[in-house]
């Protein structure tokens, strides 16, 4: 619990340094292997809030980062249980 803890609190200071695609590619394996990494869409969701400004390239959508790891989160978890499933484990 406390290194899950600790994980988390590192991912949040990192992705406020790292650039979003690199927060995002950290972010796959995570959900990929912490169970319910919701902090990847609430460390999005901040992101968007901060940063994000409606601009021509998502057709003036602001929380395209935040819908990218929605996106991430529902395949990664139906991925996992899928591999899971498959698995046996």
């Amino acid at each position: 619990m406390i290194t899950r803890i600790g994980i988390g609190i590192i991912f949040c200071v990192v992705s406020l340094i790292l650039p979003w695609w690199l927060f995002l590619l950290i972010g796959i394996p995570m959900v990929f292997f912490y169970h319910h990494f919701y902090e990847l869409f609430f460390m999005a969701l901040f992101l968007d809030l901060i940063y994000s400004e409606p601009s021509g390239k998502f057709w003036g959508f602001r929380f395209a980062l935040t819908v990218s790891a929605v996106v991430i989160l529902v395949i990664i978890t139906a991925l996992k249980q899928r591999l899971k499933n498959h698995l046996y484990v």
